[in-house]
């Protein structure tokens, strides 16, 4: 049996949660509303995140252009995801939300400007 304590963040709320992986059954306990129990769970099987990070610009003045996912993509590929990102550059100006790559690494998630570069 693997047990893993977490602190939900579906809420505000910030439930201590305690998670239990016993072959293949998950079990959360101290959550305080439903969110938590989902969380808990997903959480346990495949943490996912909104990846943040900052691509190369040859905009005048600005550098960089900050970007994001635009939904939670598996924590696991975030290293995968940061190689490609790095090799990105953007080569006119941006507004927050334009796509920069449309299902970034086949992810499901666009990768989408955070900042403006105007």
């Amino acid at each position: 049996m693997e047990t893993k304590g977490l602190i939900c963040t579906a809420c505000p709320r910030g439930c201590r949660l305690s998670v239990k992986i016993e072959n293949g059954n998950i079990s959360v306990s101290g959550n305080k509303c439903p969110k938590g129990l989902s969380y808990g769970k997903s959480e346990a099987v495949c943490p996912m995140r909104i990846l943040t990070s900052t691509i190369a610009s040859s905009v005048e003045g600005f550098p960089r252009l900050p970007v994001k996912t635009s939904v939670e993509v598996p924590l696991k590929n975030f290293s995968e995801y940061m190689h490609l990102i790095r090799k990105l550059k953007a080569d006119s100006p941006k507004m927050p939300g334009d796509i920069i790559v449309k299902n970034f690494a086949e992810s499901g998630a666009d990768l989408i400007a955070a900042g403006g570069s105007l």
